[in-house]
C-alpha cells in the first residue's frame, strides 16, 4: 500500500500493517476504504417552493396575466424553476465504510460507528431489487442493512458488497 486510503499520506517506509500517522486509520495490504453519500432533500424547503409556486399559479389562473403583471409571470418562472432545483438538490452527508482483515467498520451518521468482525458475518450482499446493501450473521439474523439512499446509490451499494465478499472470501480461505 502506497498511500492511506482514508487521508492520503504516503506510507512508504511504514509497516504493511500499521497505524495511519496522518489520519490514525488501521491499515493493511487488504484495506479498502468506501466513502458513502448519504442523499437527503430538505422537506421544509420542497414544502415552501411548491406552496409559493400553487399560490403564484392561482394568482396568474384566477386573475389572468395582465401586461402590467408579467414580473408575476417571471416570479411564477422563478418559482417553478426552485421547486424543481429543491427536489434535485439533496443534502449529502459524509460516512465510510472501512474493509480490512479485523471486519467492516461503519462510520455512519444514520448508524452511528459500528464495528463488525469477520467472525460474527455469514452473507454479505447487494440486494438489486429492493436496493438494500445487508450483512448477516452466522445464525442468518441481519446484522446491517442499508438503503440504497444509506449508502449513496445502486453502484455504490453493489461495490460495498463485491468488495466486502472479495475479502471476506480471502478471509475464510487463510482461516
Amino acid at each position: 500500500m502506497v498511500e492511506c486510503p482514508g487521508c492520503g499520506y504516503d506510507l512508504q517506509g511504514l509497516p504493511r500493517e500499521h497505524t495511519c500517522p496522518e489520519c490514525g486509520l488501521n491499515y493493511d495490504p487488504d484495506t479498502t476504504l468506501i466513502r458513502l453519500t448519504i442523499h437527503r432533500w430538505n422537506q421544509k424547503q420542497y414544502a415552501l417552493s411548491v406552496l409559493f409556486t400553487v399560490v403564484m399559479v392561482y394568482r396568474c389562473s384566477r386573475y389572468g396575466i395582465r401586461r402590467e403583471d408579467l414580473w408575476l409571470f417571471f416570479l411564477l418562472g422563478v418559482s417553478v424553476f426552485v421547486s424543481a432545483c429543491t427536489i434535485l438538490r439533496t443534502n449529502n452527508e459524509k460516512a465510510t465504510l472501512l474493509l480490512n482483515r479485523s471486519g467492516i467498520q461503519l462510520d455512519h451518521p444514520r448508524f452511528g460507528k459500528r464495528y463488525i468482525p469477520w467472525s460474527m458475518i455469514g452473507r454479505i450482499r447487494w440486494n438489486w431489487i429492493t436496493g438494500t446493501f445487508s450483512i448477516s450473521g452466522r445464525d442468518g439474523k441481519n446484522i446491517l442493512s442499508m438503503n440504497r439512499r444509506d449508502v449513496g446509490g445502486r453502484k455504490t451499494g453493489q461495490r460495498c458488497a463485491e468488495e466486502a465478499n472479495r475479502l471476506y472470501r480471502r478471509m475464510k480461505t487463510e482461516a
